[in-house]
């Protein structure tokens, strides 16, 4: 991509009339959708990860293993029906769904990524 190019996360927020306070940022643009909160980012690796959180994950190690015990067979199985991943955060401490889109890829790519990860963020919320 030129330098002169808007990003893909500035594309896809302008073709959506979406502007947030302090405008659209070339590597990061947060929103709320059907009341999931969703973080598109820009990166290195010349892709836009979407990504959201399902859960807070419980702090006592016995029943955080527990839950990953039983989701993560699920999200083994859910693979075959949509592309986002079920990842634990670093700390831990949250469940997030992620997919990766390429940075050269079209606005409605981006916005089937977008949709699809929402989506699934609900169906794993009533599963939890």
């Amino acid at each position: 991509m030129r330098d002169t190019e808007p990003s893909l996360i500035r594309r896809w927020a302008h073709e959506r009339q979406i502007s947030p306070p302090g405008g659209v940022a070339a590597d990061r643009l947060s929103l709320t959708i059907d009341r999931v909160r969703v973080h598109l980012v820009a990166l290195r690796a010349d892709e836009t990860l979407v990504e959201a959180r399902v859960a807070d994950l419980p702090r006592q190690p016995t029943d955080r293993n527990r839950m990953l015990e039983r989701v993560m067979p699920m999200a083994t199985g859910r693979m075959i029906e949509c592309p986002a991943s079920l990842v634990v955060d670093a700390e831990a401490s949250t469940l997030k769904l992620q997919l990766r889109v390429s940075s050269s890829a079209s606005t409605d790519a981006l916005d089937q990524a977008v949709t699809s990860v929402v989506n699934e963020v609900e169906l794993w919320r009533g599963l939890l």
